[in-house]
């Protein structure tokens, strides 16, 4: 209680008036959305005759994107890799 009163001595609340905010909630019924599909096209090869695991393989796909009023092709990238299939 001590404590209490010698610091409020010291703070001036109405300097801190200024954080007495009021909020109010404003309800938004807007609806966004974003539909992504694609198909792409692929090949593989093997890599080592004696070996069915390496495979080299090289595929193009394309993403299409259908926004409210935007249409639009994401990615059309060419991708190639080696992969190792655990049979």
């Amino acid at each position: 209680m001590a404590f209490k009163s010698l610091v409020g001595e010291f703070i001036d609340y109405q300097h801190y008036a200024f954080l007495q905010v009021s909020f109010s909630v404003i309800e938004s019924k807007e609806f966004d959305y974003t539909i992504n599909t694609g198909f792409g096209i692929g090949m593989e090869w093997q890599i080592l005759k004696n070996n069915e695991n390496f495979i080299l393989s090289f595929e193009w796909p394309l993403v299409f994107s259908f926004k409210k009023d935007d249409f639009s092709i994401m990615m059309y990238i060419p991708q190639a890799g080696i992969h190792y299939y655990f049979k």
